[in-house]
């Protein structure tokens, strides 16, 4: 019997499998459907950074890599598309959109009679062209980063977005920026048709729980930026707006900064205790005094974390005149997140001993 007479495609069976164990083969497709297939790396299986894998796929901590492995593919794609940079940003998982291409303004009319400027027609042709290859390189790109995002999906997200009634359309279209957006909603709520508010709660409860603990700073920043940016896409944070009042653009920022800073105080309050209890309890009675040096975005309050260092006692060998010393280092910090050091120094004069045996 061959490998696919029991209808699973040959990627399914390990090379070097025995032909004869297709009742075990059946056995192990059928519970990788259950779960997540922890070997599966995608079509590019070193698309991460450190050429890790980077995947979309459904399993405990999958909701919260949407945005690792979009990013991957957009580096991915300006390094091997055709002037392909603008993916980059187009993929960035807050925005999730294409800028638009204009076109050039229209030649400048020098007379009565319609005639048109030889310069600035020749401009006008120069800036079509311009154009019209910008969007010749964006359909070749997007097609091409189409392909490589639906490799990247597990078998379970994609059945899971295949089942979804826009995906018809958006295959037939190619949009690579819808069927981003169709991963994301399957990630945050795990179906293209779970409940809002069911997906809103889990969204919020793993937010809440989340610990710095034994993560490194910067991979404690990814992880919380990730868990931010479901609760943005879930809107659980937005304010519902007054439909006799609608918000100024003073009001929607003033707003948007709010956040903002919920965000950057969250990031210090759930760094590791270890580390920054220390830090969180300076902030505190500094603002208990007046003076609030609580970060206002999470690029600040990350620069808090990599800045900190908490008072310490560092001590050194007798100098050449034995006198012995220690400093006292006491750190405090400005609403920039940069430490401002003094160092305190005793002097304690030791006697020195010719000869003297250990």
């Amino acid at each position: 019997m061959s490998e696919d007479s029991d209808g699973n495609p040959p990627s399914e069976t390990p090379s070097g499998a025995n032909n004869t164990s297709s009742g075990r083969r059946r056995k192990k497709t059928k519970n990788k459907s259950l779960g997540t297939n922890k070997s599966f790396k995608g079509k590019i299986p070193n698309l991460g950074i450190d050429e890790d894998s980077a995947i979309y796929d459904n399993g405990p901590n999958a909701k919260d890599e949407f945005a690792r492995t979009t990013q991957a593919i957009g580096r991915y794609m300006s390094k091997n598309g055709t002037s392909a940079g603008e993916i980059i940003n187009a993929f960035n998982p807050n925005k999730l959109s294409f800028d638009p291409i204009a076109d050039p303004p229209d030649p400048v009319i020098v007379d009565d009679d319609s005639h048109l400027s030889r310069m600035s027609l020749e401009r006008w042709k120069m800036g079509m062209q311009n154009a019209n290859k910008r969007r010749n390189d964006r359909k070749s790109n997007s097609d091409m980063a189409f392909s490589i995002i639906i490799g990247q999906c597990s078998p379970n997200i994609f059945d899971i977005i295949t089942a979804s009634p826009l995906y018809d359309s958006i295959q037939a279209s190619l949009d690579v920026i819808q069927l981003l957006k169709l991963i994301r909603d399957s990630l945050y709520t795990g179906a293209t048709t779970k409940k809002a508010d069911v997906a809103r709660f889990e969204a919020l409860q793993d937010f809440m729980s989340f610990q710095q603990n034994q993560l490194s700073n910067s991979a404690y920043s990814v992880k919380f930026k990730e868990l931010v940016d479901r609760l943005e896409h879930l809107g659980l944070f937005d304010e519902v707006a007054d439909s006799d009042a609608p918000p100024t653009p003073e009001i929607s920022n003033a707003r948007t900064k709010s956040k903002e800073q919920y965000y950057a105080i969250a990031f210090i309050l759930k760094s590791d205790k270890q580390q920054f209890s220390q830090l969180i309890n300076d902030l505190s009675n500094s603002h208990m005094t007046g003076t609030d040096n609580y970060p206002t975005t999470i690029t600040q309050a990350f620069n808090y974390l990599t800045n900190y260092q908490s008072s310490k006692t560092v001590r050194s060998a007798s100098n050449e005149s034995g006198v012995a010393y220690h400093t006292e280092e006491d750190t405090e910090y400005t609403t920039s997140g940069r430490r401002e050091q003094g160092l305190e120094y005793t002097w304690v004069d030791l006697p020195i001993t010719q000869g003297m045996r250990h």
